[in-house]
């Protein structure tokens, strides 16, 4: 039965409750509108602080919450960490974070890992009233391990290899299958894997043209390259245009789970080195940007831009630090 079937059948309108921490009224506005109230009821409670979410968390009552990037003096991140801490676990309900330019490379294995989902919010209500009925259908309850498993894609057209891939590899990953590069690029484009396991000879599109195409639109996907045929420039030329890293065939499956975490976990650092700098590199521009307005006398285009500065560093120090500080600067 598929979900369009099994939702038309429910006789009578479930209820959808959220806390929703974001800044703008305009989030609720169009959850209320992608949301067909005659099979949803939708209840949301706004917050605008951790305090205030632990709050709501703890009433037991909410299926999910929806936050954006920063809100309050928080980002995702702490957001992520207070909900799957191990004080709220008996509480612990999915985190679905609004796609924005600032969590927009927020790659899916790192949002796997730390609890929660990266979503556009054109597609917000129709990914929660699919995830509310799959939940209340499999008699999901709160406070259960809510971190999914990372994703792999293997495209691999000896269809031996591919099922030995699905077997020593299952306990780990999300496994999809596909024996053609098309195939491949089309169901990765639609889900996005953490990971992509990729023949070089493949019929049709060949595994080159394969990670071309996947690198233009993502160029941090780790792919990891299996090939027959050990050739060193080859193998040099996939590790240039992108890929992760190569196995010649035939490899032991230890070491191809060795292989994938350990790719996984340089993905990982390499995205919080990238983020790192363009965090410092905003920083620098909004820096200079106030500089200027103040220099030229421009109060309020310089309180813009701070008020923009707190979306990128929500951080505010506590009173007593408060105080500490404008001692030192007096």
């Amino acid at each position: 039965m598929n979900k369009a079937t099994a939702f038309d059948k429910l006789s009578t309108p479930i209820e959808l409750s959220l806390i929703v921490a974001v800044r703008y009224d305009l989030v609720t506005n169009d959850l209320q509108s992608q949301i067909d109230q005659n099979q949803i009821k939708l209840n949301i409670t706004q917050v605008s602080s951790l305090e205030e979410l632990e709050n709501e968390l703890k009433k037991n009552t909410h299926d999910f919450i929806v936050t954006e990037y920063t809100f309050g003096n928080a980002d995702i991140w702490k957001v992520a960490k207070l909900v799957n801490s191990s004080s709220l676990s008996r509480y612990t309900i999915p985190i679905y974070l609004l796609k924005d330019d600032a969590g927009a490379d927020i790659p899916n294995f790192l949002a796997n890992e730390q609890g929660f989902t990266v979503v556009d919010l054109n597609r917000l209500g129709g990914v929660l009233r699919d995830d509310l009925i799959n939940n209340r259908r499999q008699g999901h309850t709160r406070g259960n391990s809510l971190k999914r498993s990372n994703t792999l894609l293997a495209i691999e057209d000896d269809e031996d290899a591919a099922e030995l891939i699905r077997i020593n590899l299952s306990d780990l990953y999300q496994i999809d299958i596909a024996y053609t590069g098309e195939a491949g690029l089309d169901l990765w484009l639609a889900k996005r894997h953490n990971l992509i396991l990729l023949d070089y000879n493949l019929p049709s599109m060949q595994g080159d043209k394969v990670l071309e195409k996947i690198m233009n639109v993502d160029k941090n996907q780790p792919v990891i390259i299996m090939t027959a045929y050990d050739l060193p420039d080859r193998n040099r030329d996939m590790i240039l245009h992108g890929a992760s890293e190569y196995l010649c065939k035939p490899f032991e499956m230890d070491v191809l789970r060795e292989r994938c975490q350990n790719i996984l976990s340089k993905a990982k650092h390499i995205y919080h080195l990238s983020y790192t700098e363009s965090k410092m590199e905003s920083l620098g521009n909004l820096l200079w940007l106030i500089d200027h307005y103040l220099s030229h006398h421009e109060y309020d285009k310089a309180k813009r831009v701070i008020s923009a500065s707190r979306l990128l560093v929500p951080f505010i120090p506590p009173e007593d630090e408060q105080s500490d500080l404008l001692d030192k600067e007096g």
